[in-house]
């Protein structure tokens, strides 16, 4: 328990600073704990060229051609993993030269390379089936050529439902048991 003269300069000190004021300040020490950046919210940090990754961007939108906007936010998601991937890689071998802790630094990036990896197949996943089922291939009876969307246009409520589907909590499995296979 504090004595009230401690409980008096407390108030005082705590009264002195309130952290960073000007926009510079504050920018400053959002920055504190940042060491690589692959759980940040920022896809690029400071220090990595914004241009640079607006044409690795490009790139992906240039190959990939998304025809509407839950394929370009898969292809972002894709851009996005793997620009984070190139930047594990640059960590990597800087661990590799300078750090004296270099297997439990090895092991964190490699679980961060899992993440992103699993990331970027989810997502190129999500663009395959969600071009597949968006635009399927014509059908060739003449009642069906007269209701096909035009190649731009997908059928709003194939879309609206692949959506759910993707979206949809993941379905649990039955665990294998002799039971349910018919085995002994």
């Amino acid at each position: 328990m504090s004595t009230p003269a401690q409980g008096i300069a407390s108030r005082a000190n705590g009264a002195q600073s309130h952290g960073p004021v000007t926009p510079e300040g504050k920018a400053a020490s959002s920055q504190n704990a940042l060491r690589h950046g692959m759980r940040s919210t920022a896809v690029v940090l400071p220090g990595e060229d914004p241009e640079q990754f607006a044409c690795h961007q490009a790139e992906y939108i240039e190959c990939f051609r998304p025809r509407n906007q839950p394929e370009r936010d898969l292809i972002l998601a894709m851009s996005a993993a793997r620009w984070r991937m190139n930047r594990l890689m640059m960590l990597e071998s800087q661990l590799l030269q300078e750090s004296e802790d270099l297997a439990r630094a090895l092991n964190t990036l490699s679980r961060y390379e899992g993440q992103l990896n699993r990331t970027y197949n989810t997502a190129f996943k999500q663009l395959e089936v969600l071009r597949a089922n968006l635009h399927p291939a014509p059908r060739t009876t003449p009642n069906a050529a007269a209701k096909t969307a035009q190649p731009n246009e997908p059928d709003e409520a194939a879309m609206f439902a692949l959506l759910d589907a993707l979206t949809a909590p993941p379905t649990t499995k039955a665990p294998l048991t002799p039971a349910n296979t018919g085995r002994k």
